[in-house]
């Protein structure tokens, strides 16, 4: 959150004083070197403590809020990824948070407005995501994905890595039972 009292002597806020509590919001939580903003993503504004704002220009007050969610990437990370883009005669236009991007194209608009959460299960990490009132609301990259699964399979089964994969592929499923 980033706040910035509104000095207009009709208390008019101006799009300078919400660029500059969006400002203040983003370094509000100073960030590592090593780490870089890769999303910042409103989550809307308060106007005299008067939260859901979603847009505080020309409105009248003494004091704004900006909320901001800031998902955040590994600098090195991203450089890298451009590096070899770059290397391959391709130009990087910009750089998306992968189950962000996902989002997208398995949830439905009207699944995000209600609120939702997805849960990308991938080989070495499992991504959670949650949305409501169309805003995404909650990110979490847990150091755990598929490949820890087959390793726990294969130790409590004692069978090789190979095997426990060919199980977990097989029988590892998740089936809601129709009511």
């Amino acid at each position: 959150t980033g706040v910035v009292t509104i000095t207009e002597p009709d208390g008019e806020i101006r799009p300078k004083d919400v660029r500059k509590a969006r400002e203040r919001a983003q370094t509000t939580i100073p960030l590592p070197l090593e780490r870089r903003p890769l999303h910042v993503i409103s989550q809307g504004f308060a106007v005299d403590g008067i939260e859901g704002v979603t847009e505080p220009r020309q409105m009248r007050g003494s004091r704004l809020e900006a909320h901001l969610h800031i998902i955040t990437a590994l600098t090195n990370r991203t450089r890298n990824i451009s590096h070899c883009v770059q290397g391959a005669g391709l130009t990087v236009k910009e750089m998306v948070f992968s189950s962000f991007a996902s989002s997208y194209s398995v949830l439905r608009p009207e699944e995000k407005r209600l609120g939702v959460t997805l849960i990308d299960l991938g080989g070495g990490t499992t991504t959670i995501l949650s949305f409501g009132e169309d805003k995404l609301k909650y990110t979490e990259v847990i150091s755990w994905g598929g490949d820890s699964l087959t390793e726990v399979i294969a130790r409590r089964f004692k069978v090789s890595e190979d095997m426990a994969e060919r199980l977990k592929l097989r029988y590892g499923s998740v089936q809601l039972e129709p009511r």
